[in-house]
């Protein structure tokens, strides 16, 4: 059932595209449409707040600034009606002349709450303007898989413990069940070098390494570095964790270690 209501939900909103006005500089997607002006973003998605989803913000990069948004319901109505659907307008400012990065997700906002889709954008900027956006959507019943990592006994209470995420269907992945974590070691397919993305164990603790910094992603922060050779780390106050070991293209993927993140959970 609940799959029926999150696919007529998505359906309902891909029926409203032709309200989406188009702009000189912009994109259609399969979620609404992407524009820009000088320094700001413009995110004109369809949306129906009626049915509990929302576009939630995972991440966002410093430099990226949030600005306004707005619902426009299918008669210009403000208000979300039952059954239809409209449009949210999102903007956004890049603060300086680099490039910026956000992370958006279609969701029920509470706790368990369906996740939709994954909306990645990568904002490219020329001359302290915007010169191009590429967005990155993922369905998330669709192109990722939800993986359980191998149930083990825990020593001292003699419960199971399990550590979850999704990861993209096109990434090789294993289980893991080292001494400092339990989870997954993944990579996207034909790359070199696998991250590690779990649980860490009692009383081990992640080397954040150079360069560190408080990141959110969603309603979590994470404590981000580099290693001693130059990969990623990530962790936060419940210890879960990216590690990058000898991987090298974390930062092409990190939009997509972000998404994993957002869905890794552990329990015992």
């Amino acid at each position: 059932m609940k799959k029926l209501i999150l696919f007529l939900t998505l359906l309902c909103l891909f029926a409203v595209g032709q309200n989406i006005a188009e702009a000189a500089d912009g994109r259609r997607t399969g979620m609404g449409y992407i524009s820009w002006d000088e320094k700001t973003l413009k995110l004109d998605l369809r949306a129906n707040p009626s049915t509990g989803f929302s576009w939630l913000t995972v991440y966002q990069s410093e430099n990226l600034a949030t600005g306004s948004r707005q619902y426009q319901g299918t008669d210009n109505n403000e208000e979300a009606t039952t059954g239809s659907p409209g449009v949210d307008h999102l903007r956004f400012t890049v603060t300086d002349g680099k490039d910026a990065y956000l992370v958006l997700k279609l969701a029920r906002p509470w706790e368990g709450g369906e996740t939709g889709t994954y909306h990645s954008y990568i904002i490219k900027m020329e001359n302290d303007n915007i010169a191009d956006v590429a967005c990155r959507e993922r369905l998330f019943h669709k192109d990722f898989t939800f993986v359980a990592g191998a149930p083990e006994k825990n020593e001292a209470t003699g419960e199971k413990v399990r550590f979850v995420a999704s990861v993209p269907k096109d990434w090789e992945y294993e289980d893991v069940a080292g001494q400092d974590m339990l989870g997954l070691k993944v990579r996207p397919r034909g790359k070199e070098g696998y991250g590690r993305i779990g649980h860490l164990r009692d009383g081990v603790a992640a080397d954040p390494g150079e360069n560190v910094k408080k990141i959110m992603i969603y309603n979590k922060e994470y404590t981000m570095g580099r290693s001693a050779d130059g990969n990623i780390v990530l962790f936060n106050q419940n210890r879960i964790a990216w590690l990058g070991g000898s991987a090298d293209w974390q930062d092409e993927y990190f939009m997509d270690i972000v998404t994993m993140l957002d869905t890794a959970a552990y329990w015992e």
